[in-house]
C-alpha cells in the first residue's frame, strides 16, 4: 500500500544521505584534512616526540577507520529500517554473519 511505499522512499533517501555524507567525511579524513581530525582526536597542544611517534600510527589509523564510513552508516540506518519493519531475524543474521567475518580476518 500507500504507507509502504513512503516507507520505502523513505529508506531510499535515508540510504542516500549515508552514502553522500560518510562519503563526504571519508573524503575529508582521507585526503582534504586530516591532519586537523588528529589533532582534534589527539586533543591538540604539545606533547614531544611521543605524541608524534603516536601521531604517525594514528593518522594511519584514521584514514584506514575513516572507509568504512559510508557502510557503518548504511549498517545503521538498515537495522533502524528493519527495526521499523518488526524485523528482528535479519538484522541478527546480518550482525552474526558481520562477526563471523571479522572473527575470520
Amino acid at each position: 500500500g500507500n504507507k509502504k511505499d513512503e516507507a520505502r522512499k523513505s529508506i531510499g533517501e535515508t540510504l542516500g544521505l549515508c552514502v553522500i555524507l560518510g562519503g563526504l567525511a571519508t573524503l575529508y579524513v582521507c585526503c582534504i584534512n586530516p591532519a586537523a581530525v588528529l589533532r582534534l582526536a589527539m586533543g591538540g597542544g604539545g606533547g614531544g616526540e611521543a605524541k608524534t611517534a603516536v601521531a604517525v600510527h594514528a593518522l594511519s589509523y584514521l584514514k584506514w577507520k575513516a572507509t568504512c564510513t559510508v557502510p557503518m552508516l548504511i549498517n545503521a540506518a538498515s537495522f533502524a529500517a528493519f527495526r521499523g519493519a518488526l524485523d528482528t531475524r535479519t538484522p541478527m543474521k546480518v550482525t552474526i554473519a558481520s562477526g563471523v567475518v571479522k572473527l575470520a580476518l
